[in-house]
Order: structure tokens, then C-alpha cells, then sequence
């Protein structure tokens, strides 16, 4: 079972009713609120979206040095950095070369000009080598504009919507999100948090929601609209392309990436929508065709595999040695209790008829007696229905 299946289908036996949460954008929100709203909330910093500006950030803070009398040049990727990517498989984003000269015009590298420090920019990460000093203030300075930038409203929201749909299981339902039942606790936390900072008329707390024939068509479209959003991305490139040649092999493989995460979703929800889900089934299987003529679909059969069918329920928990040897004593108490209270109801019956005979009996008697006492006759036309009455009576 996947992670996926394990939140939706799981969480649900274990958990009960997901819930619905919703937000309007409103302002900007940068890199390190974000971080203190995942700290909130309990969620992994690496949730974070990345800065799309790094080499920005760090070209800024570098070529500041310009006016403190240094020399600062962006580096040209060489034939043997090509050649040692290419070996290694790593390579730098960006550098530049730091160095002080008496020569206005020097250039660097050159005899005029001594190069103080040499900076690479990874990624998210800015690096260096030479003046520990100067390199400690730039990269300080770099930080700063990094974890401050800002993130505008719509990449806010693009952030979290994709943070509840990849890393907690959420999909879209009407304007809002449904929060399966296995991520609830952790996907409220979040919004909670991200509600106190940024946005407007948040749904937060996030309300509960009954499982309903109504909440499995709605979760269903939202699925099918979800694939319909990759199919207008494969549009739209297409488009773009005056030469009417098909897209790239890196655009089709990028996009099919985004089919088997949707894929995993789907096969996820299907255990709770049913067979609401095949319409959303079949445009997946049909994207994906098309994208295989361009690009190698294998990385995601598994998800398409497990579209066929709905997923099995899981399995019930396991139960311990101590738990089952508890269950166990509780039953032979309860199987001891009804053998007692057998016992005791037959007693109780026992003794009701026995003390019934022995009144039949005294009363049989007394009238015997008193029969032989008054040397009463019985005439045969007379009543004789007490002592036909006793007779009977003795006899049960």
C-alpha cells in the first residue's frame, strides 16, 4: 500500500470524517514565515517552496563589493567544466571571481588583478573559497535576501495547494480542499498556522464532512479536472511551437511525472469514491498514451497498474501477545458467567417444581383423608371433579 492509499484509505477506517478547508489569497509572504508556519504547524522545513531567485539574490550581494574598490566578474562556463559535469555529474549555477587591484582596469586573472575569493552558487546554496572574511559577510548578506524574499499571493497559494495534495493526501472539492481523515490533525495544524499570517476568509478550522454519495461525486470532478489541467499544459505547448514539431522529450517526461502522481491519487480515492472515478481513470490512460510516443512512461506503469482496480482494504491491525492473552481470559470469564447463570436457572426451576409437586401432593392428601374420615361414598353421578383434579394434578 502506498503512502497515498495508506492516508486516504487508513486514515479513513481509523480516523472517520475528513474535512473541507479553503482560503482567498491576500498579500505577499516570504520564504522565512513560510518556514516559522511549518514550524507551527509541526510539518517538515523541507515543504518550503523553493527561491526562484537564488542566483539573483547572490549576483546582488556579490557585485555590492564593486563599490568597496573590488573587482567582481561572472565566470563563462569552460570546455573542462563541461567535461567535469559531464564526469561528475555535478556542476555549479552560477560564479563569480572576487578580486582587489591598484589598476582600475585590470582584469581578472591577470597580473593586475588577484583574485581574493571564488564563489559557486548550488542550487539554494552559495559557497567559497579565499578570503574567509569577505566570503562570510557576502554569504550573510545573501541569506538574508534569500530566506526575505517575497512570494506573492498566487504563488502562495500554488505552494500550499501542492503541499496538502503531494505531501497530505488533499484534493480539490468545489473552491476548497478535502482533507482525507489520515491527515486531518496535520493538514488543519498547517492552514491554522498559515491563516494567522497570510490570506483571507480562510474555512479554518477545517470543517468536518459526512461521507456521502454527494462527497464522492464532488471529489471525482475535482480528479477529473485535475487531469484535464495536464491535458491544456500539453496544449499550450504544443501551441507554442511555430514549427509544428512535437514537444520536447524533457516537457513530455515532466509531464508524465505529474500523470503518475495524479495516477497514485486517483487509485487512492477510488477506494472511497468508487466507481465515480472511472471517468477520471480513463483521461489518465489516455494522456498517457499520448505522452509515450515521446517520452519513456515506465517510472509510472506502477501507478497505472493500480488503477485497474480499487486498492484492498487494509488489513485490520495486528494484535499483541499481552492484548490477545487479555481477549482471551475476557472470554473464558464470560463463558465461566453464562455457565454459572445456566446452573443457577435450572436450581431456581428445579426448586419452583418441586415445591409446586409437594402442594399437589398435601393437597391430594387432605382430601383423601378427608374423604375416608366422613366414609363419604363416591356416587358415580356425582361431581367429582376436585378429585379427578387432584388426581391430575398429582400426576404432573
Amino acid at each position: 500500500m502506498t503512502t497515498m492509499t495508506s492516508i486516504i484509505i487508513a486514515g479513513q477506517a481509523a480516523e472517520g470524517a475528513g474535512a473541507l478547508v479553503g482560503w482567498r489569497g491576500r498579500g505577499a509572504l516570504s520564504l522565512d514565515q513560510i518556514v516559522a508556519a511549518l514550524a507551527a504547524a509541526g510539518c517538515p522545513a523541507d515543504w518550503a517552496p523553493r527561491p526562484e531567485s537564488c542566483k539573483a539574490h547572490a549576483g546582488e550581494a556579490i557585485r555590492a563589493l564593486n563599490g568597496e574598490g573590488y573587482i567582481v566578474r561572472s565566470a563563462v562556463r569552460s570546455d573542462q567544466d563541461r567535461r567535469l559535469a559531464k564526469a561528475t555529474g555535478r556542476t555549479w549555477d552560477a560564479r563569480w571571481y572576487v578580486a582587489r587591484s591598484a589598476a582600475s582596469t585590470a582584469n581578472v586573472g591577470e597580473s593586475a588583478g588577484q583574485v581574493l575569493v571564488t564563489f559557486e552558487l548550488h542550487g539554494e546554496e552559495l559557497v567559497a573559497r579565499g578570503d574567509a572574511v569577505l566570503a562570510a559577510r557576502v554569504i550573510e548578506v545573501f541569506l538574508a535576501k534569500r530566506d526575505t524574499e517575497a512570494f506573492e499571493s498566487g504563488r502562495v497559494t500554488e505552494w500550499l495547494a501542492r503541499t496538502l495534495q503531494k505531501h497530505l493526501g488533499c484534493t480539490t472539492l468545489g473552491l476548497g480542499w478535502y482533507i482525507p481523515a489520515g491527515s486531518r490533525t496535520l493538514a488543519n495544524a498547517l492552514c491554522v498556522a498559515m491563516s494567522t499570517r497570510w490570506g483571507h476568509s480562510w474555512i479554518c478550522p477545517a470543517l468536518p464532512v459526512a461521507d456521502s454519495e454527494e462527497l464522492r461525486i464532488g471529489i471525482a470532478r475535482g480528479l477529473e479536472d485535475d487531469v484535464r489541467a495536464i491535458q491544456q499544459t500539453l496544449a499550450n505547448e504544443r501551441a507554442q511551437r511555430d514549427d509544428k514539431r512535437e514537444i520536447s522529450e524533457a516537457v513530455a517526461a515532466r509531464l508524465l511525472r505529474s500523470v503518475g502522481e495524479l495516477a497514485e491519487r486517483v487509485s487512492a480515492y477510488r477506494a472511497l469514491c468508487g466507481n465515480a472515478v472511472d471517468a477520471a481513470v480513463s483521461l489518465i490512460k489516455a494522456l498517457t498514451e499520448d505522452l509515450a510516443r515521446i517520452a519513456d512512461a515506465t517510472s509510472i506503469r506502477g501507478s497505472l497498474i493500480e488503477l485497474a482496480e480499487p486498492p484492498a482494504p487494509p488489513l485490520p491491525p495486528e494484535v499483541s501477545p499481552a492484548e490477545r492473552a487479555a481477549d482471551q481470559a475476557l472470554a473464558r470469564r464470560q463463558e465461566g458467567a453464562r455457565e454459572a447463570g445456566a446452573s443457577i436457572g435450572a436450581a431456581l426451576a428445579t426448586l419452583t417444581l418441586s415445591s409446586h409437586h409437594r402442594a399437589v401432593a398435601q393437597r391430594a392428601a387432605a382430601l383423601e383423608e378427608s374423604r375416608h374420615r366422613d366414609a363419604v361414598s363416591v356416587d358415580p353421578k356425582a361431581d367429582n371433579s376436585d378429585l379427578e383434579r387432584a388426581s391430575l394434578l398429582e400426576w404432573e
